[in-house]
């Protein structure tokens, strides 16, 4: 066998070393993902809080419009929906 052919074989044997460079920017490409994701999860609960809040708001006011028309007919108010939504 001769020496090309050798390092042939070795070469497809064993996985060359990558730079430390390479693994250590991939290190922090994935801190930095992973930091992301903490930060996109934070900020979907605050969107879901939010979001559960304008329901209850908008419940109370629909509560609060129907006692004014039930407690006096004559002063009913009548107001269109805030904002359609399919549920």
């Amino acid at each position: 066998m001769t020496t090309h052919a050798r390092e042939g074989l070795l070469s497809r044997l064993v996985r060359p070393r990558r730079p430390a460079a390479e693994s250590v920017d991939r290190l922090r490409l994935e801190h930095e993902l992973a930091v992301s994701r903490l930060r996109l999860a934070r900020w979907q609960q605050h969107a879901d809080a939010y979001e559960r809040r304008l329901g209850d708001a908008e419940r109370e006011r629909a509560h609060l419009l129907s006692w004014l028309a039930a407690l006096h007919p004559a002063s009913a108010v009548l107001t269109p929906p805030a904002r359609c939504s399919p549920r």
